[in-house]
């Protein structure tokens, strides 16, 4: 059994500029967890609402990681994460300070500890293949249905 996820954010919705993140979680090819919620707070910058909802997702990866321990023991880590944002990647696996990313909330540098202890691992993944897409934005049917066809759903 492999669990992995991808994560997603869409910087400065139109009508409150406010972000909106989601995440899909894939096990044995079927989706086993979703979520798609308004930040609460406005962002700077696309590379920190992409931190965030890698954070917010990496939080979930280690609630379903204990869920799925308790239920069927065995070794499911580190669980893969992937994002579409080079520099969130980057950003997360080099914990050296940064000029233009000091103002980030110390709270969600909590994605750097679950890298560390090798629970999850960021990956990048090109932007026509991010799957959570579909818990961001609005989208035509050609790029929902691939989305849909990676969690496992094969008809709409």
């Amino acid at each position: 059994m492999k669990l992995y996820g991808y994560c997603d954010s869409d910087y400065a919705a139109a009508e409150d500029r406010k972000c909106v993140f989601g995440d899909g979680f894939i096990l044995n090819n079927g989706i086993v967890a979703w979520q798609s919620q308004k930040q609460t707070a406005n962002v700077a910058a696309t590379m920190e609402a992409e931190y965030i909802a890698s954070c917010e997702a990496g939080k979930l990866a280690e609630f379903l990681h204990d869920v799925l321990y308790a239920l069927h023991p065995g070794d499911y880590l580190p669980i893969t994460l992937r994002c579409d944002n080079l520099g969130t990647v980057q950003f997360a696996h080099n914990p050296t300070f940064h000029k233009r990313s000091k103002h980030i909330d110390n709270r969600y540098h909590y994605l750097r500890q679950l890298i560390e202890d090798d629970l999850i691992s960021l990956e990048h993944v090109p932007t026509k293949a991010q799957a959570a897409d579909l818990f961001t934005k609005p989208l035509r049917y050609q790029a929902f249905a691939p989305a849909l066809g990676v969690f496992g759903i094969k008809r709409v």
